[in-house]
């Protein structure tokens, strides 16, 4: 019997088939993502110059490549942290070099900018609306996940919990992005990784009671 199984048997809800529960849990994390999406092209509108990814702009490519990676990076994480004897360290180290890619571009680009117009990319006035929906989505995002995914088994309920809010964050990250016109790398290091890390600490401890196994 695989473990993936044995979970399914073990778990809170009534036993069901290991490929269904995948398919609810994955299609759930869609929607989600298309719920983020959707509240803010309501809310906010996308931005349109998005065609600035393939001309040229490598702020914009390395905004959304970014983004797109800690999504896939988080996600793989959170789902093989919540399944025991699969190995999620190789994308935690990839989430760590992608930390550590951004850190490294937005301290060359904040000595490669001058210091009036970062001023202007970082303190415009849209700084407070990137942390809230940002937080939101974060928040928001990450109790819908845990209810979703009652029946997995984390070993580590803290480690699970913080790639719980780390997968969602990276959605709601995305989703807002796709608004919001701002590529420089230090505003994405500050209000959009800054948010989910700062909501991070707020949420982790109550997701950890809500995915003790």
């Amino acid at each position: 019997m695989r473990t993936d199984e044995l979970i399914c048997m073990m778990a809170k809800n009534p036993p069901c088939s290991c490929n269904k529960r995948n398919v609810i849990i994955w299609s759930a994390v869609a929607a989600l993502f298309a719920v983020f999406t959707g509240v803010s092209a309501v809310l906010l509108g996308f931005r349109n110059d998005l065609e600035g990814i393939i001309t040229g702009k490598w702020m914009m490519a390395f905004k959304y490549a970014f983004l797109l990676a800690a999504v896939i990076g988080s996600g793989v994480a959170w789902w093989y942290s919540g399944h025991p004897g699969r190995n999620y360290k190789i994308a935690l180290r990839g989430l760590v070099f992608l930390a550590a890619l951004l850190g490294a571009v937005a301290v060359a680009s904040f000595f490669m900018t001058p210091l009036e117009t970062l001023r202007a990319h970082l303190f415009d006035g849209t700084a407070l609306i990137c942390i809230g929906f940002i937080a939101a989505f974060t928040i928001a995002g990450s109790f819908a996940l845990a209810a979703v995914t009652q029946c997995m088994a984390p070993l580590n309920c803290r480690v699970h919990a913080f790639f719980t809010v780390l997968f969602s964050g990276a959605l709601g990250a995305l989703a807002y992005g796709l608004h919001c016109s701002h590529d420089h790398p230090d505003y994405l290091a500050l209000w959009y990784a800054g948010t989910v890390l700062l909501v991070g600490f707020v949420v982790l401890p109550l997701l950890m009671r809500k995915q003790a196994w």
